[in-house]
Parts: C-alpha cells; sequence; structure tokens
C-alpha cells in the first residue's frame, strides 16, 4: 500500500467523521417537569465530543506515521489504531443508548449536572458517523500493519554528516551565526577559525 493510497484510506473517513459533527445524532423528548414535553436534540459534538476528538487524533497520528523515521512509526501508529478503536466504542456508546445522549443534553439545558429521564432515537447521520468510524478503524489497522514496510525519509531529511575533524559532529555546516560568534566574518571566504 502507498502512502498516497493509505492518506485517502485513512482521512476520508476521519474528514467524514469530523463533517457530521454539526448535524443532529440523537432525538428525544425528556420528561422533566422543567421542561415540560419538550424536544431535545443533541449534536455529535454534544453527544460524543470525545470521539470526535480521537477522529482527529487518528487523522493527525497518520501524518505522524508517514513523516516519521523507523523508530517513531510504530508508536505512532499504535496511537492511530488505538484513538480510531476508541472512537469507535464512544460512537457505539451514543448509538446503543441514544436516550443517554439526550438525557445529558436535557440536563444541561435547564442547568443540572448529569442527566435526566429522556427517550430518544438515533438519526441517520449517526449511523453514517459510525460507519465512517469503523471505516477509519479498519483502514488504520491497515495502514498500520502496511507501514513496518514503508521506507524511511528521503535523504534530504536526513541531517547532513560532519566534516572530518570537526568537532561539531552531526551538527552540519556552520551557520552564518555561529561563524560571527567565532570572530570569522560570514561574508568572507575565509573558513572560521577553530575553537
Amino acid at each position: 500500500m502507498t502512502t498516497r493510497y493509505a492518506a485517502l484510506a485513512v482521512l476520508v473517513p476521519a474528514a467524514l467523521v469530523l463533517g457530521c459533527a454539526p448535524a443532529v445524532w440523537v432525538r428525544g423528548t425528556s420528561s422533566d417537569p422543567v421542561l415540560g414535553a419538550a424536544s431535545i436534540t443533541a449534536t455529535g459534538a454534544q453527544a460524543a465530543p470525545g470521539a470526535l476528538a480521537l477522529a482527529a487524533v487518528s487523522a493527525g497520528a497518520f501524518v505522524a506515521v508517514v513523516a516519521v523515521g523507523r523508530r517513531l512509526r510504530a508508536a505512532a501508529a499504535v496511537l492511530m489504531v488505538a484513538a480510531a478503536g476508541a472512537a469507535v466504542a464512544l460512537f457505539a456508546r451514543v448509538l446503543l443508548a441514544p436516550a443517554e445522549a439526550v438525557g445529558r443534553r436535557a440536563a444541561e439545558q435547564v442547568g443540572r449536572v448529569g442527566s435526566v429521564p429522556a427517550e430518544a432515537a438515533a438519526t441517520a447521520w449517526l449511523w453514517v458517523a459510525v460507519v465512517a468510524a469503523v471505516a477509519l478503524l479498519g483502514a488504520t489497522a491497515v495502514v498500520g500493519w502496511a507501514a513496518r514496510h514503508w521506507a524511511g525519509l528521503s535523504p534530504r531529511f536526513e541531517r547532513a554528516p560532519a566534516a572530518p575533524g570537526d568537532g561539531r559532529a552531526g551538527q552540519g555546516p556552520v551557520s552564518a551565526w555561529d561563524a560571527l560568534s567565532r570572530g570569522a566574518d560570514p561574508t568572507a571566504d575565509t573558513p572560521p577559525p577553530a575553537t
């Protein structure tokens, strides 16, 4: 799997999950005496705010999987899959208990902490978000497995080796600021004095 296909496989479902956030995911009524029989709705951002953040973390971890070297790639891949899995679990919680999400939203509207009794049903947007989150989990698992075989970063991103005899191993060429600090004119053609 190439990084281009991996990007499509991970970022498209992540964008779909985040795009569903402003839509109404659950709709219901509360039996609270203060609210009466008011109709209560909860958007994705209200019903599962942590899950949306986890989907964003999963997408960000994918960028790290592509950008880092071999050593950090495994850790980024584990984070990517774990965040997607946690998002699926939170979305499934809203899907299995939509009345709980509506009850929390109703309690917020009357200034209470916790939840109030409510009846609710999931909308199509919640189903779209759950399917997208499951697709994100599957894609991150496949990409995490395939990333083990990807080559590292190209040489242009690696640090230049130090010149022989230079006491600054691994620091690359002398910058103009370092040359000036050593008493050399960085605009002159002569090398800086050794320290």
